[in-house]
């Protein structure tokens, strides 16, 4: 049938919709089909070429300043480093907030910009006002660096290499592996982590250094005057251009022992009459061991992959365990030398993916069997193509906007999946009823359909739109990274609007019979089946019609309905105002790892740090939940497993726990009981960490404490800090942790500077050469082939590390003025002993002391939080003195604060769309109630079943917002239908319009809850998330089919 008799073929009143736009793919079917080919191609090369993420690659307008300045203690740091870059720092245009850390031997300033600065610009400006303080430090710190602080910067994969073989050779076998891995287009960089630098270092004998009545400043100064390579220029000659340059860096050791030395007598003499030169390895800072099934700790260098930005992880670690097979197998690798794979993200990746394809697979099949035992088999089936096409929109759009198949992304699509058949059932619904109820020819009856529901289905797809843009607003990390879900949601709900009324209604024509063919060809099972379920809907119409009935005659009985479920609403309320329902940010997971800080005292040595970790090592080793470990000295971790701070009191253990199914406890309650263990462990604090849903915050309670006087401020933190344990906070810290003891030679007074001059010294003269005879102090450095090569100068000690083993052999350091005379250190000022603080913090220039806790293990915040509010607002504060809550829990309350608000904003654009449609302020009003009675069940659903509210419930209840108004929208218009073209009165316009939406109503909220329902269950954010839009639904569903006809019927009578 051509379009011409298509249309000659219709009613009057349906010609106009045939020749718009709606009916335009009803007549050009050739086109439809074409259309879904080219969207089946792009949507599948665009689904099968997204990378794929754990989570969401965030940007965030963040930067770090680090500085080494190597000796220096936390206050020299704080005054010579980090005051300086402050100062210059402070004055950048968009800087949000400044905190920096000054600790021994490294300054840290973070840098947070506002949340719509421009990242890269922002990053460029930020090196330029650091490289103005460049010429304020110290000559021995090193320049500044400024990096760019990346969410997704983390290690997507680590390789342990331990085996009978020398530290030297296992570390050439590591880098040979990070280069070969660096070449994958996939990954950033790698990272060496118990890895020891070389240096040449040139260790003076003092015996011979004063017999030629030299120093080392004087030393040091030779040496780099004598390491140079500098361009002359071009010449020419004979009509040939030649470059000229000078070389004179020594790049060997026996180079720099034949550097001449000019003595007191002006003789000379080389390198090698006073110093022994050589080239070693630098002290070790960090150090890493690996242990399997229980056995000894081994040593071990482990090389952590951090991929690029936008590169597909599980490809990417694919790759790389593959190109660690191949070294293996030629040899590079050799045998003796096991690998062990640690923090697999890949794995993680595919756990998340496998689990929630499962859960779309589910949720296919339910909504499917729903549909088939409602409508039909080919009307399932062709209601059922608004997923794969929906979905495959969607992929084009997530392709062409450069995002990640991640798990929001995916959680956003099975949400979405849920949503999105709600337009292809009412569509499908109406073309059912049209064909075999009222015996419509196919085209008449889509045509029909798409009259009828367009609008209303129109303004249902935008009032959820609406409800979920304004999350778009949500500020910082947490808007970022929820931001996947309204952005892609709103993308399935809108493509989903194309295909429902204007795919599904040509297959409809496409596909299905009219009711004579139909009958001809039913099968007789599925013709018993779908009567039972006619039977089914037929005697809850019946039910339904009897109960709506009852209310529209009792004035007295109505009034005691809106009594009831305001009263509801109100007791819902109070649930977590009265904390019958806890509130909590982000719930714990039970991930496949885990991690174990080790804290010992400022100033402790690695090797004594080690002796601490054997004592824990003791209490995990044989643990039949711990498949093996890592154990890295020297730094600690941040909760995403990347290293958070490099110190030798410090240590770290990343636990692999095993499967899932093969042990009894979960993640966080494996923690817990550690937690207990550890306590018998005094020498230092060590904490058993897990990892929550969500992004990383920091501890769940954080105090920020400011004040000038530091003595003053670290006993408001004691105050607050025994607060929060009598509150039962867990792992109760603060950032003031005394150091180590301080030997302190003071030349402040007017009576030793006189003595400095009487000796022909200055400050800095003593300053440089007890540093230089102390500590390693770089000369200069060399660029040898691939790496960077520090020449170091130091007395020799002849001790085990090279260090002076007391004060007394400090003390008696000779110091030569410009005589050439010797005075011992001793001699011009004696040193006190005090203690030191292991760092100090400012936040925006302010001196500052941070106090976090988090609650016990399977407790949530709430309590705690509003325990230490109460105890700070009571507080008897000095003057000049406050806090600020920071932490995981404020970002908590700033992310309901902005949920809130996307709630209300949601609520309003509705109200807008639904006043724009229905052209009455009452009407809209009627609709809206769906969203509090919804909040009714969703509350009351928490109290039973104990689930907390958080920020997953809390996104869940925004969602809501929008999701319940459209079968009130539905039951709406055909009341409106039924009074204005029908002519009926208005209790007859209700009684016949409850029931005829009745089915189409329970429908489409049932495969919406099916939807939600199998991903709710793999996560315990998904849980809280999906349970809010269960609850709801199925609450609001039932009521909304009562109250809105009968607010109808109150308003408009």
């Amino acid at each position: 049938m051509n379009k011409q008799e298509g249309l000659d073929s219709l009613p009057e009143n349906l010609k106009p919709v045939a020749n718009s736009f709606w009916g335009f793919l009803l007549f050009n079917k050739r086109l439809m089909i074409l259309l879904m080919l080219i969207l089946m191609i792009v949507g599948g090369f665009s689904a099968f070429t997204m990378p794929r993420e754990s989570t969401p690659e965030i940007k965030i307008p963040f930067a770090s300043v680090m500085t080494a300045y190597s000796g220096a203690s936390p206050q020299e740091v704080a005054d010579q480093v980090t005051f300086k870059i402050e100062q210059e720092i402070k004055g950048l245009e968009g800087v949000e907030e400044m905190t920096s850390v000054s600790s021994e031997n490294f300054s840290m300033i973070s840098v947070q910009f506002d949340a719509q600065a421009d990242i890269d610009s922002s990053i460029r400006k930020l090196k330029d006002h650091v490289d103005l303080a460049r010429s304020k430090l110290p000559l021995d710190a090193e320049d500044p660096i400024v990096n760019e602080v990346s969410f997704s910067n983390r290690p997507v994969i680590t390789f342990g290499f331990f085996g009978d073989v020398s530290y030297e050779n296992l570390l050439h076998i590591a880098e040979d592996t990070g280069d070969a891995l660096e070449k994958i287009s996939g990954v950033q960089r790698t990272d060496i982590i118990g890895k020891r630098d070389k240096h040449i270092l040139i260790a003076v004998r003092e015996v011979d250094m004063r017999r030629f009545g030299m120093n080392l400043r004087q030393i040091a100064g030779a040496i780099q005057s004598f390491n140079l390579n500098a361009p002359v220029g071009n010449v020419e000659i004979d009509e040939l251009l030649y470059r000229v340059r000078i070389q004179g860096e020594q790049e060997t050791v026996q180079l720099i022992e034949n550097i001449p030395l000019l003595t007191s007598n002006n003789a000379t003499v080389y390198v090698k009459d006073v110093a022994n030169v050589r080239e070693e390895f630098k002290p070790a800072q960090t150090k890493s061991l690996i242990s399997i099934h229980g056995q000894p700790a081994l040593s071990a260098i482990t090389l952590s992959l951090v991929k690029k930005t936008g590169a597909n992880v599980i490809r990417t670690v694919d790759e790389a365990k593959q190109v660690v097979q191949d070294l293996k197998m030629q040899g590079v690798i050799p045998e003796q030398v096991e690998i062990l794979t640690i923090n697999d993200f890949s794995e993680f990746v595919r756990e998340d993916f496998d689990n929630l394809l499962g859960s779309a697979k589910q949720t296919i099949v339910l909504i499917f069997i729903v549909l088939f035992l409602a409508l039909g088999l080919k009307e399932a089936l062709i209601a059922g193509l608004a997923v794969p096409f929906t979905f495959l929109i969607a992929f084009i759009y997530l392709k062409a906007t450069g995002n990640t198949l991640n798990s929001i992304v995916l959680f956003a699509l099975i949400l979405g999946l849920g949503l999105l058949v709600d337009t292809a059932i009412v569509m499908m619904e109406g073309i059912h009823d049209n064909l075999y109820k009222k015996n419509m020819p196919p085209l008449e009856a889509a045509l029909k359909a798409v009259k009828m529901y367009r609008f209303p289905l129109i303004s249902g797809t935008l009032t959820t739109v609406a409800a979920f843009s304004p999350m778009l607003l949500m500020r910082g990390i947490m808007g970022q990274f929820f931001a996947y879900i309204p952005r892609t949601v709103n993308v399935v709900l809108l493509s989903s609007l194309f295909i429902g009324l204007l795919v599904i209604p040509a297959f409809a024509v496409l596909f299905l019979k009219s009711a004579e063919e139909k009958k001809k060809s039913q099968d007789i099972v599925l013709v018993a089946l779908r009567q039972k379920v006619n039977a089914m809907f037929a005697f809850l119409n019946q039910k339904y019609s009897a109960i709506l009935a009852m209310f529209l005659n009792s004035k007295r009985r109505r009034k005691q309905l809106y009594l009831g479920f305001a009263g509801l609403f109100t007791a819902a309320l109070l649930l977590p105002v009265i904390h019958l329902i806890p509130i909590e940010g982000f719930p714990l997971v039970d991930a496949d790892f885990m991690y174990v800080n080790v804290e010992a005292p400022l100033g402790t040595a690695l090797q004594k740090t080690e002796k601490i970790t054997e004592k824990v090592e003791e209490i995990i080793r044989h643990k039949p939940y711990i498949k093996n470990y890592t154990l890295n000295l020297g730094m600690s971790l941040d909760e995403d497993l990347s290293v958070s701070q490099s110190n030798t009191h410090k240590a770290s253990f990343t636990l692999n726990l095993t499967d899932k199914d093969s042990r009894d406890l979960k993640a966080y309650e494996i923690a817990k009981q550690l937690k207990e263990e550890f306590k018998v462990i005094t020498e230092a604090d060590v904490k058993a960490e897990t990892v929550r849903s969500g992004p990383p915050s920091g501890a769940t309670i954080q105090v920020r404490l400011f004040g000038d006087d530091f003595k003053a401020l670290g006993g408001v933190t004691r105050d607050v800090s025994a607060e929060l344990k009598r509150l039962g906070g867990d792992q109760v810290d603060d950032d003031i942790n005394t150091g180590t003891a301080e030997f302190t030679f003071n030349f402040q007074s007017d009576y030793s500077k006189a003595f400095l001059k009487n000796h022909n010294l200055t400050i800095r003269d003593v300053g440089q050469e007890v540093r230089m005879a102390v500590y390693p102090t770089k000369i200069i450095s060399l660029k040898r082939e691939d790496e960077e090569l520090d020449i170091d100068i130091q007395r020799e000690w002849d001790t085990e590390n090279n260090k002076p083993h007391s004060i007394e052999s400090i003390k008696n350091i000779p110091i030569q003025n410009a005589k050439g005379e010797y005075v011992s250190l001793d001699s011009l000022v004696s040193p006190t002993i005090g203690t030191s603080v292991s760092s100090i913090r400012h936040f925006d220039t302010k001196q500052a002391i941070t106090v976090s806790a988090d609650p016990k293990i399977g407790e949530t915040s709430d309590a705690l939080n509003r325990g230490i509010k109460d105890f700070l607002d009571n507080y008897d504060w000095p003057k000049g003195y406050s806090y600020q809550l920071t932490g995981g829990n404020a970002d908590t309350e700033e992310s309901f604060n902005d949920l809130f608000k996307a709630l209300f904003m949601g609520i309003l654009l509705i109200f807008l769309i639904l006043t724009t449609q229905f052209d009455s302020f009452k009407q809209p009003f009627m609709i809206m109630t769906a969203v509090p009675l919804s909040l009714i069940g969703v509350l009351f659903g928490f109290l039973v079943f104990r689930l907390t509210i958080g920020v997953g419930s809390f996104i869940g209840i925004v969602a809501l917002s929008g999701i319940v108004v459209n079968d009130a929208i539905v039951l709406m218009d055909r009341i409106n239908v039924n009074r204005r073209k029908k002519g009926l009165a208005l209790k007859e316009a209700i009684q016949e319009a409850g029931p005829a939406r009745m089915q189409p109503i329970l429908i489409t909220s049932i495969t919406t809850i099916f939807g939600v329902l199998p991903i709710t269950f793999t996560d315990p954010f998904w849980l809280t998330l999906g349970s809010s839009i269960i609850f709801g639904l199925m609450f609001s569903t039932i009521l909304t089919l009562l109250v809105v006809p009968l607010l109808y019927y109150s308003w408009e009578k």
